[in-house]
């Protein structure tokens, strides 16, 4: 049976992909480093708005399929059908733009695209082409061996594991910039260990009630501000300095990111919203990111055709901002209508089918299960 979709989370996973969107413009966009230039209202938009809504994105992008993991029985086979069905995902995409680039590039005489990518296009998962998708399939790999092992841990365990992993990389590495315990950005141990805290909640915790959900997405963004004032102050009295305006929010295992995520992801899960719309159209989510992100499209897309220098100064910088980001996500989800029409005709028909074959071909047990089935089934027949 097909699993029901909760319209509240699926609103979530826009929302968030949104927010990853708006970081994207307020670091790429126009080559100016905000970081570097005085205090002013669009400034702070940016910065304590936009800025942090890209980790916040990213830890509710995964923490809506986390949730829903980590009280499954996962197994190495499950995990590799779910990064087999992502990888058509991502293959549609790289070859689909390469090719594009390459036609653009034979019709205008214009270099488009590099050789590099082009090589890296045919395996966009192995080759990091985007960098969320290859760290979720090494988190894929591990979870059923991470899985298991949690849940050999008893509550007490598990709640000593939380507190230490928090005060390591959250209350120390995410105050204190150069320490970070080795625990590199963006990559699968990010994903590790916000899985340890997901899966807590989920098995042990008490959701937070709407106000207190509330009051923590306040405090996040509170904090930021606060925390952004600070560093713009030591920056203006040092004239250096100045991308410490950007370290608290720059990682996903943050305080105010955490607390924002957590928040939004609460309130989320007790939502009670029903709407095919926001189904249909959270579909299209993951591949905003990967139109957008993809290496030619972001450097085209945000330093030559949204390039916001010439509204920097603008009072309308905040409203364009946001209609720009809301405009960006409407044609990569318009644009994605392509590829699940695609799909729904030919792989999605039969979705995952190929695995099953590739899977029984190189698993030698589940053969000899299937070759002792057909000799049992032939003698039972004669």
């Amino acid at each position: 049976m097909p699993t029901r979709r909760q319209s509240g989370i699926e609103l979530l996973r826009i929302l968030a992909m949104i927010g990853i969107v708006a970081r994207h413009y307020a670091k790429q966009a126009g080559n100016i480093d905000v970081f570097a230039q005085c205090s002013s209202f669009n400034k702070y938009w940016l910065e304590v708005f936009f800025n942090p809504l890209g980790k916040v994105g990213v830890v509710l992008f995964f923490a809506i399929t986390a949730w829903f993991l980590c009280n499954r029985s996962n197994s190495l086979k499950s995990s590799c059908k779910r990064i087999w069905i992502m990888e058509r995902e991502l293959l549609f995409w790289s070859l689909t733009i390469a090719t594009s680039l390459i036609v653009v590039w034979g019709v205008t005489g214009q270099k488009t695209i590099g050789l590099t990518v082009i090589v890296k296009s045919f395996l966009p998962l192995s080759t990091d082409l985007w960098w969320y998708p290859t760290s979720y399939a090494v988190f894929l790999v591990i979870l059923p061996f991470l899985n298991a092992g949690l849940r050999i841990l008893d509550q007490k365990q598990h709640f000593a594991m939380v507190v230490v992993t928090m005060l390591m990389w959250t209350i120390i590495g995410g105050w204190i910039p150069q320490i970070q315990y080795n625990m590199v950005e963006m990559n699968f141990i990010e994903f590790i260990y916000l899985f340890v805290l997901i899966s807590y909640l989920k098995l042990y915790g008490k959701i937070p009630s709407k106000k207190a959900s509330f009051g923590m997405i306040l405090a996040g963004f509170l904090i930021v501000a606060l925390y952004v004032c600070a560093a713009q102050l030591v920056f203006i009295k040092t004239d250096s300095h100045a991308d410490l305006q950007s370290y608290i929010v720059d990682k996903a295992w943050t305080v105010p990111v955490l607390l924002i995520s957590f928040g939004m992801f609460a309130i989320a899960l007790q939502s009670r919203m029903e709407s095919r719309a926001v189904n249909w159209v959270a579909q299209s989510a993951f591949a905003t990111y990967l139109i957008s992100q993809h290496p030619v499209v972001a450097n085209y897309l945000w330093n030559n055709t949204l390039d916001f220098k010439a509204i920097y100064g603008s009072v309308w910088l905040p409203l364009a901002s946001l209609g720009i980001i809301i405009l960006v996500f409407i044609v990569c989800t318009l644009l994605d209508l392509v590829r699940r029409g695609i799909f729904a005709l030919t792989c999605d028909r039969n979705r995952g089918g190929w695995f099953e074959k590739a899977w029984q071909a190189v698993n030698p047990k589940q053969k000899i299960e299937l070759l002792q089935k057909k000799i049992s089934r032939r003698i039972d027949s004669q």
